[in-house]
């Protein structure tokens, strides 16, 4: 069996680059996508991962858009903080 579709999730932009060469050179099927931690609160991946994926044409396939939970307390810590005890 043939991956036709090879995916890396959480490698460094390095190790990628390093990784295409290595199959160009073999003459293997190239990663096609990228899975990169990515969020509001973690956003190191516009760094070195997405220009990469960019000048590579490769896909990006983001996990942890709400950054492990932080971003999705956000509105319901406010919501709680507002007005008198029990209104509504």
């Amino acid at each position: 069996m043939h991956n036709l579709h090879p995916a890396v999730s959480n490698w460094a932009a390095w190790q990628i680059a390093k990784a295409l060469g290595t199959s160009a050179r073999g003459g293997l099927a190239r990663f096609e996508c990228i899975q990169p931690t990515y969020s509001l609160v973690k956003r190191q991946a516009e760094v070195e991962i997405l220009p990469l994926a960019q000048a590579e044409q490769m896909g990006v396939i983001s996990y942890s858009p709400l950054g492990s939970g932080l971003l999705a307390l956000a509105p319901a810590i406010s919501a709680c903080a507002c007005g008198p005890a029990g209104a509504q």
